[in-house]
């Protein structure tokens, strides 16, 4: 990568609130002295002919015997090292790695990439040498279709959740997969299980085991009257949240759905709480019960006193994103049209619409901020930065 920052562009910059990496060259350290900073999450010095990655980085013995010289690099991104890459390999092609990402390589070259490596932050994963490795950024679904398609002795890591939808033979698991991590949940049919848990290191995913004879929907799911009808007699179990329609009656519930499972959460109208108790397990399963009409904010929102004009009855608000209470909505209003609030995400407001969001508030994991708080009087140049590379 080329430093190119002097003097003069530094000047320019009057303050970053926080930076999480900065990358400088041997010649220009005495420039970091320059800036003003808030938090710095870590400095690394490189030459200047390494490499900047930030898209995961996947090495094999072809490609590093094919760079031209020894490899510097400085990886923001996941690295995974395929199975053919030996010892020799990495002390051979390798100068330097600064690596801020997880990394997974087979068990007999750990201990030579980590000496290549000056600074690392994550986790290192091995995986039994000879191995093929099959790494899967992002969610997998593992049916049988997926794994047929795998070749024997296969090491598959997953970074991200694993889902089984169906029960999978254990002849077929322990042929095709030979080592399985996961770093994030897994949901699998319980009858898979076991055998699942037996090829997985220790410390692994999260499991959550499906019980025999629920059909799987993976994907937020909205239920109304329509969906229950056509569905009929279902034991529905939910990986993402389900949300039950003001409208559906607590006839349609009884007669055509069996069970409700959720990985998620349940969000249900309050009357129809009698009828889905012992549909659900309240107890395991997260169920939030809203009364009149469900207002649920994931994204960025702006609460105005118009909103509330058009609502018939009450709402209960639901805060996963951001949501900024505008000056003119009176606290009274707030009492009035809002049956309850539930803030898992910001809430901007002022100090009396505060109030009364704390007298409605039935849950609390998020952030409360007064809107009327003045920016500080420092000029800022930057607020935020993930990386600067000087």
């Amino acid at each position: 990568m080329r430093f190119a920052a002097d003097e003069a562009a530094l000047r320019k910059v009057r303050r970053i609130g926080n930076l999480g990496m900065l990358v400088h060259g041997p010649d220009n350290a005495a420039l970091v002295n320059m800036l003003s900073v808030g938090n710095i999450g870590c400095t690394i010095e490189a030459p200047a002919h390494y490499k900047l990655e930030v898209a995961p980085v996947r090495f094999n013995a072809q490609a590093l015997h094919n760079q031209p010289e020894s490899l510097g690099m400085i990886i923001l991104a996941p690295v995974a090292v395929e199975s053919d890459v030996s010892a020799e390999d990495i002390e051979q092609c390798i100068e330097r790695l600064f690596i801020m990402g997880p990394v997974i390589c087979p068990d007999n070259v750990v201990a030579a990439l980590r000496s290549k490596t000056a600074q690392q932050v994550g986790p290192v994963t091995s995986y039994p040498a000879g191995a093929r490795l099959v790494s899967i950024l992002g969610a997998l679904r593992l049916d049988y279709g997926a794994v047929a398609t795998l070749e024997d002795g296969t090491a598959l890591n997953v970074e991200g959740r694993l889902t089984v939808p169906e029960p999978l033979s254990a002849d077929l698991l322990v042929r095709k997969i030979r080592w399985l991590n996961v770093d994030g949940a897994v949901l699998c049919h319980e009858e898979s299980a076991p055998i699942l848990r037996s090829l997985m290191p220790e410390g692994s995913g999260r499991f959550t085991p499906l019980p025999a004879g629920f059909k799987v929907v993976e994907r937020a799911l909205s239920i109304d009257g329509t969906f229950l009808r056509f569905n009929a007699t279902e034991k529905l179990y939910g990986s993402a949240r389900i949300t039950i329609d003001s409208a559906v009656t607590e006839d349609e519930v009884d007669r055509n759905l069996k069970e409700l499972r959720c990985a998620g959460t349940i969000l249900a109208p309050a009357r129809l709480r009698d009828v889905l108790a012992p549909k659900c397990d309240l107890e395991r399963d997260q169920v939030l019960f809203y009364e009149g009409t469900l207002w649920l904010e994931e994204g960025s929102t702006a609460l105005t006193t118009e909103r509330f004009a058009y609502l018939e009855g009450v709402a209960t608000l639901i805060v996963e994103g951001l949501v900024t209470i505008h000056d003119t909505v009176d606290p009274a209003l707030l009492m009035e049209r809002l049956a309850q609030v539930h803030n898992y995400g910001t809430i901007r407001c002022t100090p009396p619409q505060m109030g009364a969001l704390h007298a409605l508030m039935d849950r609390n994991d998020g952030a409360l901020v007064d809107s009327t708080a003045g920016d500080e009087e420092e000029s800022v140049g930057v607020g935020n930065l993930g990386f600067l590379a000087l």
